[in-house]
């Protein structure tokens, strides 16, 4: 279980790094156009938006596998054993909700935007593939943090 994590979390660093790389690209490329030859990169707003979708998504995932989230432990730091895990436990299943929360919205819209068949306003690219694969990331993120959950519960319980 341990390697297929770790290679799902390897893909999305890939998927953050080249749509990161992608966008410096695009936006040197515009800047450069823009001033040099007075020519930008027609669309490069809505590019840039799109290709800010992986970075931002897959980033979310990675953070959460990181423990990257900002956490307040004021109260934490008084918590001793079996109120510490329950803290725990507690805190790993409001994560959990909320993340499986928006990825059963962000599915129903990714439905609905491929009903319409939105696409951006000048490039006219289709909007659905980007909605799905927001979709696809956070329920990735969800199925992370349900094992973090459930390794809270039943790995930290025996050790507390």
């Amino acid at each position: 279980m341990n390697a297929l994590l770790r290679s799902v979390l390897c893909v999305m660093r890939r998927i953050a790094e080249v749509t990161l790389f992608l966008m410096m690209c695009l936006t040197m490329l515009d800047v450069a156009g823009r001033y040099f030859f007075n020519f930008p990169v027609l669309g490069s707003v809505e590019l840039t938006e799109l290709l800010m979708v992986g970075v931002i998504f897959s980033g979310i995932a990675l953070s959460s596998a990181a423990k990257g989230h900002i956490t307040v432990d004021l109260v934490a730091m008084a918590l001793h054993g079996r109120t510490r895990w329950l803290q725990r436990v507690l805190g790993d299943l409001i994560s959990f909700g909320i993340i499986a929360l928006l990825a059963v919205v962000s599915w129903g819209k990714a439905a609905e935007i491929a009903d319409y068949g939105d696409k951006t306003a000048v490039l006219l690219l289709p909007i659905a593939p980007v909605a799905y694969f927001m979709a696809i990331m956070l329920s990735v993120t969800t199925l992370y943090h349900l094992l973090q959950l459930l390794h809270t519960i039943f790995k930290e319980a025996n050790h507390d």
